[in-house]
């Protein structure tokens, strides 16, 4: 077999390749319990691919309990095999889910509105790489809205037991992080006896119940080592006050300064206060003015400073307020945003982009493996990936 590829986004999906390929053998039987795998350059070798591609997928199979490692090296564990992962590259040849229906529960999208804000562009990547999965392994999907027809608002409660009358046999919710009290009505609304109840959210809620979250902390770490290894010395992060994704990515930026060598709390000032998600044209002057606000302690005379902006509109929006002082993105101070959305294309602003159809694959997985028995809680823990652009080069070109 050959798999060979120099392209790093094809090396992922050549990993993905390789894990489903070993767990076929395990699920089809070829590779009985206790068989010892081949070493990994052997691997390698054979799959012609780096060693580290295969090294990521056998830290997946550990995960996910089909591969043990003792002292004798690595050997296929004794659980119960279960069904087929699903995959991210096409459609799958296993219908596992022979027709079982599969509820989904938007909490993030409170009503459909034209052109969609932000919160509205998660949620429907994350269900849209959801749906095609399950729908890959011989699943139906049904779609409960927080919004029922007549704009008459559903709880979540309201929302998981029409799903469970509508024979859903699993229940994905996406983005619960977006409740006011989330955790409450998980551990005592949201109860449906043998139906397994799988979350997605932006961050780690410390759920009793199987879930996929994204990694703000290590998203704040690579913003501010991307900026220190771009040389520039001082930086300030801009977000929220009171939001835990926020906070997240504020202590990895200041554990990231604290490894490098800074001192004074990281070498991460914080200036709390901006709040930009669903921001409408009427909003912009406001966010443009606490932008500003926030910025008016940074000296017109400094240079070679990072801003981490909580998302690409408020960098977007720093860029637009320092421009006014005749500060120049990449060469005067190096500027990072988080989304990947139209703000940062346009503007040039360097960004990281968020696991939202990874996020959708790994809940897929997670229902599959459910509804084949497995009964482990699991969480999955997804990292972004960096975006870079003219706003983090230093040297005008």
């Amino acid at each position: 077999m050959s798999l060979s590829t120099d392209n790093p986004a094809e090396r992922n999906h050549t990993s993905r390749t390789i894990h489903s390929d070993i767990e076929r053998k395990i699920v089809s039987g070829a590779w009985v319990a206790g068989t010892k795998l081949p070493s990994r350059r052997k691997l390698a070798a054979d799959y012609n691919v780096a060693l580290a591609t295969v090294e990521r997928a056998c830290s997946k199979l550990l995960a996910d309990g089909l591969l043990v490692a003792d002292g004798r090296g690595t050997l296929v564990s004794d659980r119960t095999a279960t069904p087929l992962s699903v995959s991210a590259t096409g459609p799958s040849e296993e219908k596992v889910l022979n027709g079982a229906i599969v509820g989904l529960v938007d909490c993030m999208q409170q009503e459909f509105v034209s052109p969609p804000v932000d919160s509205n562009d998660w949620s429907s990547a994350v269900m849209s790489a959801f749906e095609g999965a399950i729908s890959r392994t011989g699943g139906r999907l049904r779609l409960c809205n927080r919004v029922a027809l007549g704009h008459t608002e559903f709880t979540l409660a309201n929302a998981v037991d029409w799903l469970a009358r509508h024979g859903a046999s699993a229940i994905c919710l996406v983005g619960l992080h977006s409740l006011d009290d989330p955790l409450n009505e998980c551990l005592s609304k949201v109860h449906v006896p043998a139906t397994p109840v799988v979350t997605v959210t932006a961050f780690d809620m410390h759920l009793p119940a199987s879930g996929v979250y994204y990694d703000n902390w290590m998203a704040g770490y690579q913003a501010a080592e991307h900026l220190l290894t771009a040389g520039y010395e001082r930086l300030w992060f801009l977000g929220p006050s009171s939001q835990p994704w926020a906070a997240g990515r504020l202590d990895g930026a200041r554990s990231a300064a604290a490894y490098a060598g800074r001192t004074a709390g990281g070498n991460v000032e914080a200036l709390l206060g901006v709040q930009s998600f669903g921001i409408s044209p009427v909003d912009h002057g406001s966010l443009m003015a606490t932008v500003s606000l926030l910025l008016s302690g940074i000296s017109d005379d400094l240079r070679s400073f990072g801003v981490i902006a909580s998302n690409d509109v408020v960098a977007a929006a720093v860029k637009a307020t320092l421009a006014d002082r005749g500060l120049n993105v990449g060469p005067d101070y190096g500027l990072v945003g988080f989304d990947n959305s139209p703000y940062a294309r346009d503007e040039d602003i360097t960004t990281f982009r968020p696991p939202l159809e990874e996020i959708g694959y790994e809940a897929a997985n997670i229902v599959v493996a459910a509804l084949a028995g497995n009964t482990n809680r699991t969480q999955i823990c997804l990292r972004c990936q960096i975006i870079p652009r003219g706003s983090t080069v230093r040297k005008a070109k």
